[in-house]
């Protein structure tokens, strides 16, 4: 199977990590999965060399790490990436926002089937505030094209009854979020207590960041 993994941003963060194991889990058992981003940050995430990572070329890269110049740029970015490298991809797994358009549009022109990831969803208030007024021809567009996704998967069943009551959706996959085992090999925790001055704190670990 040829996969497409859509993310905005790679950058070193936990949705990062999340598409970054699932692209490595469906190679290592012999899918062909691709990452496609519309930017690079500095200090991002490394992704393993048997992953495809496509993005934007490295000038257009440095011109869009301003988030005013990315953010009216980022959906013909990925547009433009999705059309060009999604010729023979039966799936399309994607973030909301600008790239859930762009990979619902290309799905359909690609005759691929497209996923919807959500890892956070947020009620909708029943009173809009000044910043979602402003912003509500987006919030419009994302109600137009998540009619058109051929599934919705998200990490907790918080978030699936979320996408219940703000979209209508009733068959939404729950996946817990991967942890890459491999992040964990030869610890250290002497070191680490004393770098981040840890001793008799409490630890919390986060699967999103592992």
């Amino acid at each position: 199977m040829k996969i497409v993994i859509v993310i905005p941003t790679l950058s070193y963060r936990g949705v990062e990590r999340y598409a970054h194991i699932l692209a490595r889990g469906l190679v290592n058992k012999g899918h062909e999965a691709k990452i496609l981003v519309g930017r690079i940050e500095r200090n991002a995430l490394r992704i393993d060399p048997k992953i495809k990572l496509i993005s934007p070329p490295k000038l257009i890269n440095a011109l869009v790490q301003n988030n005013f110049v990315y953010f009216i740029t980022s959906f013909p970015f990925i547009f433009l990436l999705l059309l060009k490298f999604t010729r023979g991809t039966e799936v399309i797994e994607t973030e909301g926002g600008f790239s859930l358009w762009a990979s619902v549009i290309v799905g359909k022109l690609r005759s691929a089937k497209v996923v919807w990831s959500v890892h956070v969803c947020k009620e909708k208030p029943k009173r809009k505030t000044f910043r979602e007024i402003i912003f509500l021809p987006f919030g419009l567009l994302d109600n137009f094209f998540v009619k058109y996704v051929d599934c919705v998967k998200t990490i907790t069943s918080q978030n699936a009854e979320c996408l219940k009551n703000n979209f209508g959706f009733r068959d939404i996959k729950i996946l817990l979020p991967p942890v890459d085992f491999s992040r964990l090999k030869n610890p250290n925790p002497a070191r680490v207590i004393k770098k981040h001055k840890l001793k008799d704190k409490i630890i919390l670990l986060l699967p999103a960041t592992l």
